[in-house]
């Protein structure tokens, strides 16, 4: 039997048997794949790139909680707010190329 994980957050897991073709449900791992809009995606969950899109999901986790840990939370959400500005300017490359250069100085 293998275990899966369900999300990056790694707290639930599916249990498949290759063998007898059957996935073991722990108690109220169904309720919780229901919740999570996975009920019927169970198959897709022990695929390769399900399983990749979750690793690459907790590096970027884990990534952001060591910045968060670096700049605070105050600059955290700082940065996170001005990210999201960010994504919809029009002239964002210029934006950076300024931000880049400036810290240059």
């Amino acid at each position: 039997m293998l275990r899966y994980n369900v999300l990056a957050d790694k707290a639930h897991g599916l249990d498949f048997c290759f063998h007898c073709e059957e996935v073991w449900l722990d108690a109220g791992e169904w309720q919780y794949l229901k919740a999570q809009g996975l009920h019927t995606r169970i198959t897709s969950i022990s695929t390769d790139p399900y399983q990749r899109r979750l690793r690459e999901q907790a590096l970027r986790d884990s990534a952001l909680q060591r910045f968060r840990g670096v700049v605070g939370d105050e600059g955290f959400n700082e940065v996170q707010r001005f990210a999201a500005w960010l994504k919809h300017q029009p002239a964002r490359d210029a934006i950076l190329r300024h931000l880049n250069n400036d810290a240059r100085d």
